[in-house]
């Protein structure tokens, strides 16, 4: 059974969703985010065609979403604000260069 909490937020387990998409009105500002944002998007969408992800899993796949969302928004208001300079965006988004380092990004959900 379903609780529901404040803010339209429900309680299922340890599992917390809300229920509505958290990309909704989120417009990136910067170029590199919305790159990053597509990349999100379609990754959690693949998810959702799996057909042998329980219900319970898809909550928690979508919990994973809007924290990586919330993520986003704060960095692009960073970038926009000039508080964060990309260092490097060559071979961007395959490798994130950082002086004297070479950091290759994943997106890693699961247990």
């Amino acid at each position: 059974m379903q609780k529901r909490g404040k803010q339209g937020h429900y309680y299922m387990g340890q599992t917390l969703y809300t229920d509505q998409d958290c990309f909704i009105g989120f417009k990136p500002k910067t170029k590199l985010i919305q790159s990053i944002t597509k990349k999100v998007q379609q990754c959690f969408h693949n998810l959702e065609g799996l057909s042998y992800l329980t219900p319970i899993d898809k909550r928690d796949f979508y919990w994973f979403r809007c924290t990586y969302q919330h993520a986003l928004e704060k960095i692009d208001a960073k970038i926009a604000n000039g508080a964060l300079v990309p260092l490097d965006l060559k071979n961007f988004p395959a490798e994130c260069c950082f002086p004297n380092y070479t950091l290759n990004a994943t997106l890693f959900t699961g247990s």
